[in-house]
């Protein structure tokens, strides 16, 4: 009698624990492909950014080909993809004003062809490129305030970002993958994929994969949360674990359409959006929230985009709960950025009329 007592009690709890679990996904998603994650800049406090009021991070002998993107480790180094020169990452000691040049062009277990991602993860540095499917760990020597390289992995698909995760990796899939992102153990066997696409200003949004909706990837300093920025529609995704918690759409709520073409050849095709639109480019993450860089910018019908229209003009700093803070205004492009957040500073790579850092202090 007890024994029958105590089981129907327990399926009861756990009916309840069941629906309660139920229910908190779905408040936490119900919102995100609703007008009601529309942000609005007309309250936010802006603050311009003027290139004549920037101080340019000059160290003796550094010379930058084409550097693309940029991190920032925590003590006190910024790391460079300079893809340009013949050995790829610049690693800038700015407490003691000195570089060294790393990651020479090669197919070595320490050479990657096309360094692409440069990872700050566990005060290690984290390297990957896509067509090789490879990513190299460089192991930071605190007392000698050197990066010495590790291990080398190859992962068993293409990718277009990679980093690893208190888990494991995550990659954002290959272009062709109608797959956002998949998840790998440490030994790189996949997990799993999670990810979705938007639905809200995406015409066709069923034919879309990643390709087309190209995206970048930045982690909370605990790795509970992912921040996603798009690069061609201005949304923002936010994650908490593999659950998607916000969509973030704006500021100028792009509609799009995915098209698919076939381009002969064995039924090969390309899909891409129409009309282009360049939407948010860098992500920077720390503990107090993220900053989104963002272009915003349709180029007329037919005409080729140039270099400056994929050049950064606002950068839109959120909270971890998706809520936006600040808007920093540029009175000059940037080409790529990342924030100390402890110094409140911001370092920026201009590439017009040369290659140059420089620093804001916010």
């Amino acid at each position: 009698m007890y024994k029958i007592l105590i089981k129907r009690f327990l399926l009861v709890i756990m009916f309840a624990l069941s629906v309660l679990s139920c229910r908190q996904r779905e408040h936490a998603n119900k919102n995100y492909n609703t007008t009601d994650n529309l942000f609005k800049t007309d309250s936010i406090g802006i603050t311009t950014l003027h290139s004549m009021e920037a101080e340019y991070i000059e160290i003796d002998d550094i010379f930058l080909a084409a550097p693309t993107s940029l991190c920032y480790h925590s003590d006190n180094f910024l790391i460079i993809n300079d893809s340009g020169d013949s050995k790829q990452l610049v690693i800038i000691d700015l407490e003691n004003k000195s570089f060294c040049r790393e990651i020479q062009k090669g197919r070595a277990n320490n050479e990657l062809i096309n360094l692409w991602d440069v990872v700050v993860f566990n005060d290690d540095l984290f390297l990957s490129s896509i067509n090789e499917r490879k990513a190299i760990k460089m192991k930071y020597d605190s007392e000698a305030r050197k990066f010495h390289f590790s291990e080398s992995r190859l992962f068993p698909q293409q990718f277009l970002h990679c980093s690893p995760t208190n888990t494991g990796y995550l990659t954002f899939a290959s272009a062709s993958s109608g797959n956002r992102f998949v998840r790998w153990t440490e030994n790189l066997e996949p997990i799993d994929t999670i990810g979705s696409y938007p639905k809200e200003g995406v015409e066709n949004y069923t034919e879309a994969e990643n390709g087309a909706l190209q995206s970048d990837f930045a982690f909370s300093p605990d790795g509970e949360r992912m921040v996603v920025s798009y690069k061609n529609i201005d949304y923002i995704d936010l994650y908490a674990g593999d659950n998607l918690i916000k969509r973030i759409r704006g500021p100028k709520e792009y509609e799009v359409t995915v098209r698919t073409d076939n381009l002969g050849n064995g039924g090969n095709s390309m899909t891409y959006l129409t009309p282009l639109h360049f939407a948010y480019k860098s992500i920077s993450a720390s503990s107090s929230g993220f900053w989104a860089g963002y272009i915003g910018l349709k180029p007329p019908p037919g005409m080729v985009p140039t270099q400056d229209m994929n050049r950064i003009r606002e950068v839109y700093h959120f909270d971890w709960e998706g809520n936006l803070q600040k808007i920093y205004k540029f009175t000059t492009p940037v080409d790529a950025f990342v924030i100390n957040d402890s110094s409140n500073i911001m370092y920026c790579i201009q590439n017009d009329p040369e290659p140059a850092i420089l620093m804001y202090k916010l």
